[in-house]
């Protein structure tokens, strides 16, 4: 069961079907004609998401010339197509809305990853080794170890 007035349910053959029996004992519990929004769960991977905000913050540091994080990942969706509606372009100026990397799946997060990659080794940071790149996000996101 998720939080305190949420039932969570997965599908099964087509059907809706609680997926805890706390969530079955919520649903039972609901009178008749009782409306329920629905939100569609996406898989996320915390890792991914570490990975890229580390990608992003080595790029950042990594740059000759001032390029912030949210900059590089403004970029990185405007150059692959990752919005939504239009894309206006006005006296030099482009003017999109983007999608938030929080609406990605797993599956969509790994190619803007690899976007995100390849835009910093062509754009931010030209010349820089992809594999240095790499280990230090690796590096950055990995267990210190330690206590402090």
């Amino acid at each position: 069961m998720a939080g305190r007035g949420q039932i969570v349910a997965r599908m099964e053959a087509g059907q809706l079907v609680p997926a805890a029996w706390g969530d079955r004992q919520e649903l039972a519990k609901a009178e008749e004609g009782a409306l329920f929004t629905l939100t569609k769960y996406r898989p996320r991977s915390d890792r991914q998401n570490r990975y890229l905000h580390a990608l992003l913050k080595k790029g950042a540091e990594s740059a000759a010339t001032y390029w912030p994080e949210e900059k590089i990942k403004a970029e990185v969706k405007l150059a692959n197509g990752w919005i939504e509606g239009a894309r206006v372009e006005l006296n030099g100026v482009v003017y999109a809305s983007v999608r938030s990397t929080a609406d990605l799946n797993m599956e969509e997060m790994k190619l803007f990853i690899e976007q995100t990659k390849e835009y910093i080794l062509t754009a931010v940071c030209p010349g820089m080794d992809e594999s240095e790149l790499e280990r230090e996000v690796e590096a950055d996101i990995a267990p210190s170890g330690g206590l402090g």
